[in-house]
C-alpha cells in the first residue's frame, strides 16, 4: 500500500554502519520509519554502537572521525533536535545568555520554563560550571527553543534527581513530537517507550543484529523471553538427538570392529562396511557443527 506523503519523520534505509579501524560491522542494513506518537528507545549492551547510530541519524559528520556508512537517512526537511551525553568545548563556554541568543518561543518552551522556575535567560553562568542537573535543564530548553520536529536524546537521565526524570517522563508522554532515546533506565523506558530498537553483537561481537517493533518495553521482554526459551528447548532436543545417533553409530562401528576380527576371511567386506558407516559418521557430525556454533551465542 502505498504511504501517504509527509507520514515519516525519518526515513532509514538499509544503513550499515561500520569502524574505520578494525572494519567491524555495528550496524547491517538497518531499516526504520518514525512517525508521530513514536517514543522509540535503542537499547543493547556497550559498544555495540547505540550512540553512534543516534549521532549518524543527527548528523553525519559526528562519527566522521571513527565511522564510515552506507544507506540513506531522510529526514524529510525535518528539524532535529540533539541532546549529546557530554558537552562540547564550545558549549562548555557558552554562558547561558548566548546560548539562548535566538529562541522559538513556543509553548512547550514557555510550559517547561515554568515547570523549572525559569524565568530568564539572562546570566552570565556558564553552561560548563552548572549542575549535571541544571546543565540538562537549560540544554534541553535550548532544544525546545529551536522548535524540533524530532528529539533524539542520549542517555538524557544521567546526572538527573528523581523529581526532573520523572518530569522528562512526563514530556515524553504528553508530547506529540516524535522521541528517539538511549536509556539504560528500565523504569524511565518503560514509562516512556513504545516502540524499541534492540541493537546487538552476537558471535563474539562479530555479527551485527537490530530487531525494530512498536510494543512496549515489558511487552518486548516477555515475548522475547519465550522465544528464546523456545529456542532452547529446540537446541536441547537436537543436542540429544544427535548424541543418540552418534551412540547408534558407535554401537554399529564396534560391532562391526568386532566381527572382523573373529572372521579374517570377510575383512576386506567389512573393512569398506567399516568405512562406510566412518564416512557416514563424520558427514552427520559435520552438519551438526554450524548448529553448535550457533546455540553457542543463541543470547548473544
Amino acid at each position: 500500500m502505498k504511504k501517504e506523503m509527509g507520514i515519516y519523520m525519518i526515513e532509514i534505509h538499509n544503513l550499515t554502519i561500520k569502524t574505520i579501524k578494525d572494519n567491524r560491522t555495528l550496524i547491517d542494513h538497518l531499516q526504520l520509519s518514525t512517525q508521530k506518537g513514536d517514543k522509540i528507545v535503542i537499547i543493547g549492551g556497550e559498544g555495540n554502537g547505540k550512540s553512534t547510530l543516534l549521532k549518524c541519524i543527527y548528523n553525519d559528520q559526528l562519527i566522521a572521525d571513527y565511522c564510515t556508512y552506507e544507506g540513506k537517512v531522510l529526514k524529510n526537511d525535518n528539524s532535529l533536535g540533539y541532546l549529546s551525553q557530554e558537552l562540547s568545548a564550545q558549549e562548555k563556554k557558552l554562558t547561558i545568555t548566548e546560548l539562548f541568543s535566538e529562541n522559538n518561543w513556543t509553548k512547550e518552551l514557555l510550559k517547561a520554563m515554568d515547570d523549572f522556575r525559569i524565568d530568564s535567560f539572562a546570566s552570565d553562568k556558564r553552561i560548563g560550571d552548572l549542575s549535571g542537573g541544571e546543565r540538562f535543564k537549560y540544554r534541553f530548553l535550548k532544544l525546545l527553543a529551536l522548535n524540533p520536529a524530532v528529539l533524539l536524546l542520549d542517555e538524557p537521565t544521567n546526572d538527573l534527581n528523581i523529581g526532573t526524570i520523572e518530569w522528562l517522563e512526563k514530556f515524553i508522554q504528553q508530547t506529540s513530537i516524535p522521541v528517539m532515546f538511549l536509556s539504560h533506565d528500565e523504569t524511565f523506558i518503560s514509562n516512556t517507550a513504545n516502540a524499541i530498537i534492540h541493537i546487538e553483537l552476537t558471535n563474539r561481537k562479530q555479527t551485527p543484529k537490530y530487531t525494530f517493533t512498536r510494543e512496549p518495553y515489558k511487552t518486548y521482554l516477555f515475548h522475547r523471553e519465550n522465544n528464546l526459551q523456545k529456542q532452547e528447548q529446540v537446541a536441547k532436543k537436537q543436542v540429544s538427538d544427535y548424541e543418540k545417533q552418534m551412540n547408534k553409530w558407535h554401537d554399529v562401528w564396534n560391532k562391526a570392529e568386532h566381527s572382523a576380527s573373529e572372521c579374517v576371511t570377510l575383512r576386506p567386506q567389512i573393512t569398506k562396511e567399516n568405512k562406510v558407516i566412518k564416512k557416514s559418521k563424520k558427514t552427520y557430525r559435520q552438519s551438526y557443527r554450524g548448529f553448535f556454533r550457533d546455540t553457542r551465542c543463541r543470547r548473544g
